[in-house]
């Protein structure tokens, strides 16, 4: 059988020479990965590979590290095709990373198959539930799912960014913004376990040990971070009572190429703040990483998020189903 799990650290090398390729659509150039995208993911991958040494052993004091980086390789001639899955922190919710098939080896049932072993495998290790990403309008992908048991149980728009750094906009009387410390997990997860809908948590449970990062952790990350060529900053938005009703992460490029990211968690109850914080965190990546493209995703449920997305200006790239299954 042409299928086998992975290798590593050698397989890292397969990643980066199967994943740009298989993500090409003719039929859709919009949803192909471009060329300051595969940049970002070269680096991410080089990163991994030149720590591996470090995550062999951060594997060994963090367990749930184990599960991190779990997949398989198609092969025949050579590579065709791949699937990444992963634990979600050391929580029993699992995800499905990456399914990609080269284009000249697509319908021919691979995919399934990988699938199939991607859900064997988390099962096997104490999976209770599994999510992936699929673009709304890759028909084939979302039917193949479909009958593989998933269901589509909420959805994401991707956005880019591609102009100047936006205005700044005041925040509302009495808002404050923080620094968030990048060891305090708590904070977002006290968030999130408040706003997020219980339709969502069916398959995404908001739970401590999703979040919760242990101090060997959070010592490597400045590593993990340098390694990939990004540097993180994060910020916690008060309103006048002292609650917290937002948390803001960046991802600002520190190596030539590349993309920006910028994250927004927020309390969907303070409409009124987030095109401020979005465009507040827009600008100042933008600052520290002039001239690169800034990638953006709002979950669907978050309605005032993805107003100001469309507010402040950013292109919508396109709409992700998300779909989870129990197992």
């Amino acid at each position: 059988m042409p299928i086998r799990p992975f290798k590593l650290p050698e397989d890292i090398a397969v990643l980066a020479e199967v994943l740009p390729p298989a993500f090409q659509y003719p039929e859709n150039a919009g949803w192909s990965i471009q060329a300051d995208e595969m940049e970002s993911m070269a680096d991410l991958l080089h990163g991994v590979r030149r720590l591996w040494p470090l995550l062999r052993l951060a594997r060994i004091v963090v367990p749930s590290l184990r599960d991190a980086m779990h997949g398989f390789i198609w092969e025949e001639e050579g590579p065709a095709g791949v699937i990444n899955v992963l634990r979600k922190g050391a929580s029993n919710t699992w995800l499905i990373g990456n399914v990609a098939v080269l284009p000249e080896y697509r319908r021919r049932g691979i995919a399934r198959q990988l699938v199939e072993a991607g859900i064997a495998l988390a099962r096997e290790r104490g999976a209770d539930r599994l999510t992936l990403d699929v673009v709304e309008g890759n028909v084939p992908a979302c039917a193949l799912y479909e009958r593989l048991g998933f269901v589509r149980y909420t959805g994401a728009v991707q956005y880019l960014y591609e102009g100047e750094p936006p205005a700044p906009r005041p925040l509302p009387p009495g808002y404050t913004l923080e620094p968030l410390s990048s060891g305090d997990w708590r904070t977002r997860y006290d968030l999130l376990r408040r706003i997020t809908p219980g339709a969502v948590q069916v398959y995404e449970p908001v739970e401590e040990a999703r979040y919760r990062r242990s101090g060997f952790l959070r010592l490597l990350s400045p590593l993990f971070a340098r390694a990939q060529g990004v540097r993180p900053e994060a910020v916690i938005l008060r309103a006048a009572d002292g609650r917290v009703i937002a948390t803001g992460r960046s991802y600002a490029r520190i190596r030539a190429g590349g993309t920006n990211e910028v994250s927004l968690d927020l309390d969907p109850a303070c409409p009124e703040a987030a095109a401020p914080l979005l465009a507040y965190l827009l600008a100042g990546v933008l600052r520290s990483a002039p001239g690169r493209r800034v990638e953006f995703e709002a979950p669907l449920w978050l309605t005032p998020v993805v107003e100001a997305a469309d507010q402040l200006g950013l292109r919508r790239r396109c709409t992700l189903q998300r779909m989870g299954l129990r197992l």
